[in-house]
């Protein structure tokens, strides 16, 4: 029997959502998502799953909810497909999960709803101000400042004698209108109060203020939504128990073009300093069966060299080697040639030790430190992409060459997403990945940093037109991460 999730995916920040959230989003068939939620989290779906953006921007969408709920209904009609109705924050505060909830049971379909990190708390948290405290604040009331009519008519009389923090979503529109009310209603004028916009994302910021100049804290500093106003003196505390502000990348959002399993310590970096990342693959890289392929395999003593210039090709030479029931043992007397150390240290995950590393990660290095140094007329296997440029090929002209496409790369599967138009760092590891993001996203990349991570990615990036802000010195993931460390050890 199909079934319905309504999951929370919290304020913004990838690793606030729980823990059955992301389980549910890497079962689910269909996944319909809203625009604040953290689209990482669609990286984790399974392979065919189809995702739907029905995102919208305050009183504006493109998506009314009547459609959005027969979207569901469409998605629930398949026997035994799950779907996840992935919603920024909490489903159940002020995000319409319960209309939709009802909506499914009114319709005979089964829901789930878990629960998020409500900005109404954790937007909070990001900007170091806490929701209650015994001292000042033993309890809190969260209110809409909005609704479809207009400003939100509230018991100000009753509000503005409130004991607790009061904390207002949705209400950037009509911040004069509030401060005014319960200014008007006996609260009092000097009342500590903040703004916190984009809670727990790159570009979070987070303003302190009294309610009385609450109205003009917002408008000198351009404040919209997405963002969270609080009164109350909870919001003293925000100096001394703020963490989130002295980020070093704060302000930017990175994007990494590879496969995500290649970026963990890129990734680990990035979320060691705070900053705010998207993994997207463009590209997908499948095997090519090869039966000349297989047959070299089948006889692989006969190589002298075996020759891997990337991460893809060593995967997809042994995962063929292993399905083909290859005893390792045969593989003694060849030597391994690899680019890179990334390379090298994937050859060891399978037992093995590359005899001839490329330092940088260019196939002309490896042409003049390493295949050079070949006995001529050895026999060489030389596996490698679709894609690959041609000149270690034509280098090896002297030897007995074996070169096989063993697996392909394409981004005909990719399914574009929905990304905020902005400034972001890119990183790209190839040319295939610069060429591909360009197709889908030409307006991202004409306004982007561009960071490359050597010279013929770098080429092929001006080739489209476009200026490389930064090349790595190392051609690998880490050369990729000391230019992060360079910036930041030059900001300090």
């Amino acid at each position: 029997m199909s079934k319905v999730y309504l999951v929370g995916a919290g304020p913004g920040d990838e690793g606030l959502i729980t823990v059955k959230g992301l389980r549910l989003i890497q079962k689910a068939d269909y996944i319909i998502y809203d625009r604040l939620i953290n689209y990482n989290l669609l990286n984790e779906k399974k392979a065919d799953a189809k995702i739907f953006y029905v995102g919208k921007e305050g009183m504006k969408s493109s998506w009314k909810q009547e459609a959005i709920n027969d979207l569901l209904l469409k998605c629930a009609s398949e026997e035994g497909k799950i779907t996840v109705r992935l919603k920024g924050g909490d489903p159940l505060v002020f995000g319409r999960g319960s209309e939709e909830a009802l909506f499914l049971k009114e319709h005979g379909i089964k829901s789930e709803i878990v629960p998020g990190i409500s900005s109404s708390i954790g937007g909070l948290i990001y900007a170091g101000i806490p929701t209650t405290h015994r001292e000042t604040s033993r309890s809190f009331h969260v209110f809409t400042g909005h609704t479809m009519d207009g400003p939100a008519e509230l018991d100000w009389e009753n509000l503005a004698h409130m004991e607790g923090t009061l904390i207002f979503l949705m209400a950037m529109s009509n911040i004069k209108t509030i401060a005014n009310k319960l200014i008007a209603a006996g609260k009092d004028p000097d009342t500590k109060a903040a703004f916190i916009y984009k809670a727990s994302r790159a570009d979070q910021r987070s303003f302190t203020t009294t309610l009385k100049d609450a109205y003009e804290c917002k408008t000198i500093n351009n404040i919209k939504n997405p963002s969270v106003f609080v009164v109350g003196d909870v919001v003293q505390f925000a100096p001394e128990i703020d963490f989130f502000g002295d980020r070093p990348l704060k302000d930017r959002s990175f994007i990494l073009l590879r496969k995500k399993e290649f970026n963990q310590d890129f990734k680990d970096f990035l979320i060691e300093n705070k900053a705010e990342f998207i993994e997207l693959e463009t590209i997908k890289y499948t095997p090519i069966h090869d039966h000349g392929f297989d047959e070299a395999l089948k006889n692989i003593e006969a190589y002298k060299y075996l020759i891997l210039t990337s991460r893809n090709a060593v995967e997809f030479f042994f995962k063929r080697a292993l399905e083909l029931g290859i005893d390792f043992r045969r593989f003694a007397n060849i030597k391994i040639a690899s680019i890179g150390q990334k390379t090298m240290k994937d050859i060891e995950t399978y037992g093995f030790k590359a005899d001839y590393v490329s330092e940088k990660y260019t196939s002309d290095e490896m042409i003049k430190n390493i295949t050079s140094k070949f006995e001529k007329g050895a026999k060489v296997l030389y596996p490698h992409s679709d894609k690959a440029k041609g000149n270690i090929r034509a280098a090896l002209e002297a030897y007995d060459v074996d070169a096989f496409e063993i697996y392909k790369n394409s981004d005909e599967a990719y399914e574009k997403m929905y990304l905020e138009d902005r400034v972001y760092d890119i990183f790209f590891f190839s040319s295939s990945e610069a060429i591909s993001f360009n197709k889908f996203y030409p307006e991202l990349m004409s306004k982007a940093r561009i960071y490359s991570i050597g010279p013929y990615t770098t080429k092929s990036i001006e080739a489209m037109g476009y200026k490389v802000y930064k090349e790595a010195k190392v051609h690998d993931s880490e050369g990729m991460i000391d230019l992060l460390k360079e910036e930041i050890n030059y900001e300090k």
